[in-house]
């Protein structure tokens, strides 16, 4: 008896760990860039452009909450770290876009790191969305 409860409980296992791999994965709502200048030069400003592109029947609105934190080391001036919606360049354009400006102050290849949080919306539902870019910069 004790067998049969072992097996039992073993199949259940393995079972439930294959349905747990089994599940599709949920298709991207939106595309993401964030992309640097052809050149930057060292000790002068310049910016990395985000844009959120969402997929067809999704929207980014600007009346849910958007966050955009950006970081870097410290060869990297960052005037402002923060972002919301009302930084879009264009809130009415469907591909949202952010410049965040940075002034490399050395020669070399450096990185910009973006944490976003925003909601994509369909005319059903809104998704929040969670995710990273990195935008790396060459400042000769």
């Amino acid at each position: 008896m004790k067998y049969i409860v072992s097996f039992a409980t073993l199949a259940l296992v393995a079972f439930s760990a294959h349905g747990a791999n089994a599940q599709p994965k949920e298709e991207a709502l939106y595309a993401l860039n964030f992309d640097a200048p052809q050149t930057a030069k060292a000790g002068t400003d310049a910016a990395c452009v985000l844009t959120i592109s969402p997929k067809s029947g999704w929207t980014l609105k600007t009346n849910t909450p958007f966050k955009m934190e950006v970081s870097s080391t410290e060869e990297v001036k960052l005037p402002k770290a923060k972002f919301t919606a009302k930084d879009f360049v264009d809130a009415k354009d469907p591909n949202k876009k952010i410049n965040a400006g940075f002034n490399a102050t050395k020669a070399g290849k450096h990185t910009i790191d973006a944490k976003l949080t925003f909601f994509v919306c369909s005319d059903s539902i809104c998704k929040r969305q969670k995710d990273a870019a990195v935008c790396s910069v060459d400042a000769k």
